[in-house]
């Protein structure tokens, strides 16, 4: 019972919130602007209510228009990282497509990857750079798919032909999985982390299950675009890899959400 209304409060809230955003964007010249602020009240929101406790590196915040890279675990990723930054999103092409999660992610400003269509390259990049020109920082998880949390998947290049030789920033971000408490006790972390082995509906009523996840975000030191997207993909993965590696110590993060 617990679960079902858990999981009810969320869908409604998600769709109201949405929904909310519609009518607010399209009524605002700020779109990416309006969209995003609105995004962060709402993701804190979301994260209260799954009992997602955020905690974010103190030390190092991402800059108003910068490439948000981070590692991929699962997809409460995005918002983790929208109840932190003002950002928008990249995601497959297919996925504005789907009915109800498509009009949510067209409406919130994800900026579809269609990886099928090379001609479809050059509106990416135009889109990316468009919003991180509004100073609102665009996410993308170059690992291109999920992994458990251990290891940092190789980077695809295509999400930094937006940022390649100019000023733009890229803001280097790791998940790092400090706790996830099932009401029956302790539980592994796998049961946060995207598997092939579960269908989105089969995790997200694992997820409701839970009584608290707990996730620091850390973010490691800007890189400057100043190069070409596989060097960028390079450093970047080594970044992110080397804020996994080090586990940050927690005296230097405040709490976000709670």
């Amino acid at each position: 019972m617990l679960r079902s209304i858990k999981l009810l409060r969320f869908a409604t809230s998600i769709l109201a919130r949405t929904l909310v955003l519609y009518l607010l964007g399209i009524r605002s010249n700020d779109v990416a602007e309006l969209r995003a602020k609105h995004q962060q009240k709402a993701c804190r929101a979301l994260c209260r209510i799954l009992d997602i406790e955020v905690l974010v590196d103190a030390l190092n915040r991402p800059s108003p228009g910068s490439l948000i890279v981070a590692n991929h675990i699962s997809p409460l990723d995005p918002l983790i990282i929208a109840s932190v930054a003002d950002v928008a999103f990249a995601a497959k092409a297919e996925v504005l497509r789907t009915p109800v999660l498509g009009w949510i992610c067209r409406t919130v400003g994800v900026i579809p990857v269609d990886r099928t269509n090379r001609m479809q390259s050059r509106s990416f990049v135009d889109a990316v750079q468009q919003t991180l020109a509004q100073r609102v920082s665009v996410a993308v998880f170059p690992e291109g798919t999920t992994s458990n949390g251990s290891t940092v998947l190789p980077f695809k290049t295509g999400g930094f032909a937006a940022v390649e030789s100019t000023n733009s920033e890229i803001q280097p971000a790791c998940f790092v999985i400090t706790e996830v408490t099932a009401r029956s006790g302790q539980v592994s972390s796998r049961i946060y982390t995207w598997d092939d082995d579960r269908s989105l509906a089969k995790y997200a009523w694992d997820v409701v299950g839970l009584r608290k996840i707990s996730v620091r975000l850390v973010f490691g030191e800007p890189i400057p675009g100043l190069s070409d997207r596989k060097s960028l993909a390079q450093f970047s993965h080594f970044a992110v890899t080397s804020i996994l590696d080090r586990s940050a110590s927690p005296e230097n993060f405040t709490r976000v959400v709670s």
